[in-house]
């Protein structure tokens, strides 16, 4: 008896010398008093246990073990544990966030008649209800832009359709006027032609040739010389198309020519201006040679329209001074080489 009273006088000493010590003792005994509860099954005590470990009071902070004491006061439906582990689920404490298993936690525990779980619970679905008002708005302003859009787009295709229109119908008119313009011309180069075969003393070899039309006349044609097609004129193997009234643009398909033993495959690109009533006009064009490869002929020395033995576009641009001396017969000379060509 007395050593138990000397241990008591030791420890109650101990106590008075160090007083800030206190608190810190009757935490622990505290927590030692909860824990043989909570090991016996009482949810109080396990909720107490679990808070010690997750704050440090009494004992060593220590998630996992406020988990599982947490988890074992929640099991016997302890509405603050329950709370306490949808704050750990929400926040990732111990593990990662899991919002649908906080959530869960929080609605057993509002069951359970914990205020702060079902404060949060409403304020959850409040922000379910802002988002969803939220998306509502979202949804709503993109079908009107989406529609905006397509008002916009239908705006633009009728002003483009508009355009088509007006464009046909100016390119029709342009089509009408030119079409009544050359049949003027016709009838104007007819009863030229008559007056000056009625008026005219002068034999036939001498006199001047007059073709107001000259330009369709060389256009409306396919040309050629020795049965061939002509190359920078209308022909069989030579499309034009008239650039202005005043110019004519001549492309050929691709055409071959022996030349000192080579084959050459060519094209042509030729321009025609200048056509002036007396029957003359220019011929401006530039050979495209293709492919040089050997022929089994000799073929022509020089080529007299001007072709080279030079793949690729050959420079300079060739020219040509044409004459029409009726309207079936031209002449054409380039350089000192006078070429006929006949429709």
């Amino acid at each position: 008896m007395t050593n138990y009273f000397y241990k008591m006088l030791v420890l109650v000493i101990a106590v008075i010398g160090m007083g800030f010590s206190a608190p810190l003792m009757a935490d622990a005994g505290q927590f030692k008093l909860d824990r043989i509860l909570a090991k016996r099954g009482d949810a109080d005590a396990q909720y107490y246990v679990a808070n010690a470990y997750e704050e440090g009071r009494g004992t060593q902070v220590d998630i996992n073990k406020a988990l599982e004491w947490y988890r074992k006061a929640a099991e016997q439906q302890h509405g603050a544990a329950q709370y306490k582990l949808g704050v750990m689920h929400e926040n990732g404490m111990g593990m990662e966030a899991d919002l649908k298993q906080a959530m869960e936690y929080y609605r057993q525990a509002a069951e359970n008649g914990n205020t702060l779980a079902s404060e949060r619970l409403n304020k959850a679905a409040l922000a379910r209800t802002e988002e969803a008002e939220a998306v509502k708005k979202r949804r709503n302003a993109a079908i009107k832009e989406e529609q905006r859009k397509r008002e916009q787009a239908e705006k633009q295709r009728r002003a483009e359709e508009q355009k088509r229109k007006q464009a046909a119908a100016a390119a029709r008119a342009r089509e009408a006027a030119l079409r009544k313009q050359r049949e003027q011309k016709a009838r104007a180069s007819s009863k030229q032609q008559k007056q000056a075969a009625a008026t005219s003393s002068k034999p036939a070899a001498t006199r001047r040739v007059t073709i107001p039309d000259l330009a369709e006349l060389v256009l409306n044609n396919q040309w050629q010389r020795e049965a061939q097609p002509a190359d920078f004129l209308p022909s069989a193997s030579t499309h034009c198309l008239s650039a202005s009234d005043a110019e004519v643009v001549c492309f050929s398909s691709e055409k071959q020519r022996v030349i000192n033993g080579m084959r050459v495959t060519y094209t042509t690109k030729a321009t025609l201006t200048g056509f002036n009533a007396d029957g003359s006009f220019q011929v401006r064009y530039n050979y495209n040679a293709v492919k040089l490869d050997q022929a089994g002929s000799r073929g022509v020395q020089a080529d007299p329209h001007g072709l080279k033995l030079e793949q690729g576009w050959q420079e300079p641009q060739l020219t040509a001074r044409c004459q029409a001396s009726d309207r079936t017969n031209l002449y054409c000379r380039r350089d000192n080489v006078r070429l006929h060509y006949q429709r």
